[in-house]
């Protein structure tokens, strides 16, 4: 890195375009103008002479302006006149008299190689199994990792998946809202909502907001409906929703959330949505296999994401017991397919999903 000019004088805007050069090289990145793909028309004596005034030699003109590297040698994108990586250079030095902009901050294509060549990484991740450490029977009302129930609730099996995000990275949101902050179990209430707000001065413009279910008690002998949603987003917050209908009593409730700024701004690329039964069937009769593809944008991810997947809606006869697993094995660069799928005799007349892949 070399900062060797830097004195009192210096204006905080060149500090700034010349040390966000200097780390583009020590993430790897190579000066533009010697890409592959930068077929510069050079007047090559008034380059010489030029840099003859700076000291340089004709080599070092040679090793630091004429010279490209190979596409062997290096990832490399189509020629960008905009990146912080290309050097200003007078329209005197170039045969059609055209020069280079003074480039201060890095540029979109810039962005996007930085993000192939050190993809995102998604935060800490897990899952648990409470077959993990214990048979399916007999049922036990308290297990580790706090997936707890209620005395009377029979768990027989559960499992849990989780994502982490750093304090440090504000524009990741969470939160919960439980419906017991607003009423007491004991006065069940079919729709629910509260108004949830972010912190402030976190978002320019209105986020992304994932909801999922965390948590649900309802009354037995009336089929079991819940769903979570969340409707106007801004940038200041939202209004989430856990809600049931016809003759399900619904005692209380719990849901999480995300919220993250518009996909791919900056150098992350991240999308979310969510999808359920009711979207592609009727809910009558029940069925065990639930789910379908979702696709990307194309060329949203050029390696495959990780996603994360989690119940948002549920519709099943209390007749049988619930059984539900959500799962997204089949993820490509393009998609994924999602499942919400039962086993044995339940019945399950709808299932959704909120899901958020991470490249």
């Amino acid at each position: 890195m070399n900062y060797g000019w830097f004195n009192e004088d210096t204006s905080e805007q060149e500090f700034s375009r010349t040390v966000i050069h200097e780390f583009g090289h020590a993430l790897g990145c190579v000066h533009e103008h010697q890409s592959p793909n930068a077929f510069i028309d050079w007047d090559r004596d008034a380059v010489y002479a030029e840099f003859a005034l700076q000291g340089w030699s004709s080599s070092d003109v040679d090793n630091n302006i004429f010279n490209r590297y190979t596409a062997a040698a290096t990832e490399e994108s189509l020629f960008d006149i905009n990146s912080i990586m290309m050097y200003f250079f007078p329209g005197r030095l170039v045969k059609s008299n055209v020069g280079s902009p003074v480039n201060y901050v890095l540029s979109v294509t810039d962005k996007a190689m930085i993000n192939t060549i050190y993809p995102f990484q998604t935060r800490n991740a897990g899952s648990w199994s409470t077959l993990s450490d214990r048979p399916w029977y007999p049922p036990v009302s308290l297990n580790a990792k706090q997936i707890d129930f209620s005395p009377h609730t029979q768990l027989y099996s559960a499992n849990a998946t989780w994502v982490e995000f750093e304090d440090a990275a504000h524009e990741y949101q969470t939160g919960t809202f439980d419906t017991q902050s607003i009423h007491p179990w004991k006065k069940p209430q079919k729709k629910n909502s509260e108004r949830i707000k972010f912190k402030r001065g976190v978002y320019d413009d209105t986020p992304n907001v994932v909801v999922w279910l965390s948590g649900f008690d309802m009354a037995t002998g009336h089929n079991w409906r819940i769903k979570v949603y969340a409707d106007g987003i801004d940038k200041d917050g939202f209004t989430i929703h856990l809600d049931t209908w016809a003759d399900t009593v619904l005692y209380a409730a719990q849901a999480s959330w995300i919220a993250y700024p518009k996909e791919n701004q900056g150098v992350s690329r991240i999308t979310s949505g969510s999808d359920d039964t009711s979207k592609y069937r009727p809910w009558y009769p029940a069925q065990e296999k639930n789910g379908r593809k979702i696709s990307f944008k194309e060329s949203l991810f050029d390696k495959v994401p990780k996603v994360f997947a989690a119940l948002n809606y549920l519709d099943f006869d209390s007749a049988k017991n619930m059984r539900i697993k959500a799962s997204t094995p089949q993820v490509t660069t393009d998609g994924f397919t999602w499942h919400g799928d039962t086993w044995e005799d339940s019945l399950c007349y709808g299932v959704g999903v909120s899901w958020i892949a991470f490249g």
